[in-house]
């Protein structure tokens, strides 16, 4: 887990679907999209590369595979492979003051994902594609992927929530203050996952050690 003491980020999601790749794909894409309210543009900015003990993404169609790094600097977020968390507080707490319990939401280790959270992997079946000028990128599948296979943990900047979210931004598990996880200025892969009222994902929370973490998972098969 990163920690951070101060951020620009601000911050409200729900499910969305991952459209098939091929040509069929793109079209179904315009099902699986973020409600215009939800488009946020990515801004132009510095990008503060994170190492990350993944190799990275396939980019619109190419065999060439982009480091994650490179995908943040071309996007304009900060990649990072973790958790961040604004306030070490929060961390400290979350077990003893938020009212979550390690018997609400499944262990990592129960899950089988435990190594993948470590290391900041997400699922490899997965390519990162353009739409358009307006609706920007998407994630899609190249592969079939299961039902309940672990598709990767929505990493952004964790805070007490704000009065106006981000578009990339959902409730982070907290049991009492409300806080979320911000995707938009500092995030991994699944910052490009989209809106969708015919979801084929649900976020989950999983534990890992003492930290909760908001996990995405395949609802049925891709």
């Amino acid at each position: 887990v990163f920690l951070m003491e101060d951020s620009t980020v601000q911050a409200a999601n729900s499910s969305f679907a991952i459209p098939r790749g091929g040509s069929e794909g793109l079209e179904e894409a315009q099902v699986h999209l973020k409600d215009d309210t939800d488009l946020v543009p990515s801004e132009s900015k510095s990008a503060v590369t994170v190492s990350s003990l993944v190799k990275g993404v396939r980019h619109n169609g190419s065999e060439e595979v982009k480091s994650f790094d490179e995908i943040g600097a071309l996007y304009g977020f900060e990649y990072a492979n973790r958790l961040v968390v604004e306030h070490e507080k929060d961390l400290r707490t979350m077990l003893v003051s938020w009212g979550v319990d390690k018997d609400i939401f499944p262990t990592a280790g129960s899950l089988g994902i435990e190594e993948m959270l470590i290391n900041g992997d997400i699922n490899p079946k997965l390519e990162l594609r353009d739409i358009d000028s307006v609706l920007g990128a998407g994630l899609f599948a190249l592969k079939d992927i299961a039902a309940g296979e672990f598709i990767g943990e929505y990493v952004g900047l964790m805070r007490q929530a704000v009065t106006k979210p981000s578009g990339y931004a959902l409730n982070f598990p907290s049991g009492g203050e409300a806080r979320e996880v911000d995707g938009k200025h500092i995030a991994n892969l699944m910052r490009f996952c989209n809106h969708s009222r015919n979801m084929n994902c649900d976020f989950k929370g999983v534990w890992l050690d003492t930290c909760a973490h908001v996990c995405i998972f395949a609802s049925e098969r891709v």
